[in-house]
C-alpha cells in the first residue's frame, strides 16, 4: 500500500468526525487565548486536580475508543494495537490537560 492510499483511507475515516475535530481545536484555542490574556503561562504550577483529571480521562478514552469503533478488547491483540490504544489515551489525556489546567487558572478564587 502506498502513501496516497493510506492518506485516502485516513481522509475518509476522518470526514464524518471533522466537525468534532474543528470544535475541539476551537475550544482549545479559545481556552488558551482567554487564559493567556489573563496572565496564564504554560509552566504555571500544575494543580493536582488537572493532572489526575487528565489521567482519568485518558484511561476512560482507552476504554471507550474500542466501543466507539464497533470493536472490543479481544480485537486489540497485537503490540501495535496496544501501542495505538496507548497513544490514544496519552493524546486525549494531554488534550484534557491543555484544557483543564488553564480553566483552573481562570476559575481560581481571587486573592484579596
Amino acid at each position: 500500500m502506498n502513501l496516497m492510499s493510506i492518506l485516502t483511507i485516513g481522509w475518509y475515516t476522518l470526514q464524518p468526525l471533522l466537525w468534532v475535530i474543528v470544535v475541539a481545536v476551537a475550544l482549545l484555542v479559545l481556552v488558551q487565548l482567554l487564559a493567556r490574556v489573563r496572565g496564564y503561562y504554560f509552566l504555571a504550577p500544575a494543580k493536582i486536580v488537572s493532572v489526575v483529571m487528565s489521567f482519568m480521562v485518558g484511561l476512560w478514552a482507552m476504554v471507550i475508543v474500542p466501543i466507539l469503533t464497533d470493536s472490543s478488547f479481544t480485537m486489540v491483540a497485537t503490540g501495535f494495537d496496544w501501542f495505538a490504544l496507548t497513544l490514544v489515551g496519552l493524546g486525549v489525556g494531554a488534550y484534557c490537560w491543555l484544557i483543564v489546567h488553564p480553566m483552573i487558572y481562570l476559575f481560581r478564587p481571587s486573592l484579596p
